[in-house]
């Protein structure tokens, strides 16, 4: 099993997912060159997320204002 797993994604606000599986880590490359590292996402929820019809949806109802995050601003190429 890969620890680190990359996903594009069809989303008018989000560019691309990485889930770093042995730290629990989501990034999220937005579409303006942000990226947001969620902590401590389980397995489970990164699974539904990518998976999801409606990302933009999802990251609404299931990680803004519920996981802790660090962001860093500019950073697309780093992704």
């Amino acid at each position: 099993m890969r620890s680190d797993v990359c996903f594009s994604l069809n989303s008018n606000v989000i560019q691309r997912l990485k889930y770093v599986r042995k730290e629990s880590v989501l990034e999220i490359l937005f579409k303006s060159g942000n990226i947001q590292y969620y902590h401590d996402v389980p397995c489970d929820i990164w699974n539904e997320f990518k998976e999801s019809d409606y990302p933009g949806k999802y990251f609404y109802n299931h990680f803004r204002n519920k996981f802790d995050f660090s962001l860093e601003a500019g950073e697309a190429e780093a992704f």
